[in-house]
């Protein structure tokens, strides 16, 4: 991710299935909370990468890719109720 300059770390949740199922089934039932954390790591981890390599300071993020089970959502299933 860094040696491309990219700014956000895909996670594959059907990797994470095999390898942590309590953090994936974490995952999927609070996603608001679990992207924090991630995000907070991400960035922390970065950081301390950064005082070695004089990387810049930007904002990292995560993102989710595989299969969600229930949670899928497409572009045209999405209405109001499920925006923040």
């Amino acid at each position: 991710m860094l040696g491309r300059k990219q700014r956000r770390l895909a996670i594959s949740l059907d990797d994470l299935r095999q390898i942590n199922p309590k953090m994936l089934n974490h995952i999927i039932y609070t996603p608001a909370e679990s992207i924090k954390i991630f995000e907070e790591v991400l960035t922390n981890i970065v950081r301390g990468l950064a005082e070695m390599t004089k990387l810049n300071n930007f904002q990292y993020r995560i993102a989710f890719c595989g299969n969600f089970g229930i949670n899928h959502i497409t572009p045209r299933g999405l209405s109001c109720d499920l925006l923040n």
